[in-house]
């Protein structure tokens, strides 16, 4: 009876330490001409989880389909696990594309108050984003600089209502009056206790059970089909 007792309290106080720990997103997105990188890191305390990489390579489009071609890479304890094979995602246009959206948007509304709740309890400790672009002609880069700043301002207006930051984040706009180009740099870091995002996802997984979203999710995954391509 005193060991199975131990074995609880040792188990409990485990859970407490785990769910008292926090956990940090790391988001990073890079462009540069036509080439586009993104990273992703989740974190516990100073423990690396997991990384998530894209690298986007190409867009395929035309009037009545689109498509994405990209590289996944997933790094675990260190160990880097790359995809050999290229994959095109299929991506709807025009009516579909709107009424997949309008699919997606109905579902995701029941995820609502557990994003709100993990939203209002997540800190931004780094926010940074620099926007490098020309468009070949100077009156309309200087015309677009002030919309970039405009959309740039609103959404992380936006993003501050419903978060935390330790310091204001730090933007750019340049604009480049002699060529057409483009570069983005985005680097953005979120953390949160381990309890509330614990808390946020049983508790989206079990509204989504009951009021039948789960099986709708990955029926609407099912339809976004995927398929590789000869690298």
């Amino acid at each position: 009876m005193a060991e199975a007792l131990i074995i609880l309290a040792t188990l409990a106080l485990v859970a407490a330490i785990v769910l008292s720990a926090p956990v940090h997103l790391s988001v990073r997105y890079g462009r540069e001409g036509k080439a586009d990188r993104l990273r992703v890191d989740l974190s516990l305390w100073k423990f690396n989880i997991c990384r998530y990489s894209v690298d986007m390579l190409d867009i395929d489009a035309t009037l009545r389909r689109a498509a994405l071609i990209y590289r996944p890479g997933l790094q675990r304890d260190g160990g880097r696990v790359l995809s050999g094979k290229r994959k095109k995602a299929a991506l709807p246009v025009t009516v579909n594309a709107f009424r997949r959206l309008l699919q997606w948007a109905d579902v995701l509304s029941l995820a609502g108050p557990y994003l709100e709740y993990i939203s209002r309890r997540t800190t931004i400790s780094h926010l940074a984003w620099k926007t490098v672009f020309g468009l070949g002609d100077p009156f309309r880069t200087g015309m677009a600089t002030g919309l970039i700043w405009s959309l740039k301002v609103c959404a992380v207006s936006l993003l501050l209502r419903r978060t935390k930051t330790l310091k204001l984040p730090a933007l750019a706009v340049v604009p480049d009056f002699s060529k057409p180009c483009l570069t983005v740099n985005l680097d953005c870091r979120l953390g949160a206790r381990a309890a509330h995002v614990v808390y946020a996802g049983l508790g989206l997984l079990v509204k989504l059970l009951i009021g039948g979203g789960l099986f709708r999710i990955i029926e609407l995954c099912r339809r976004g089909k995927i398929r590789e391509t000869r690298p």
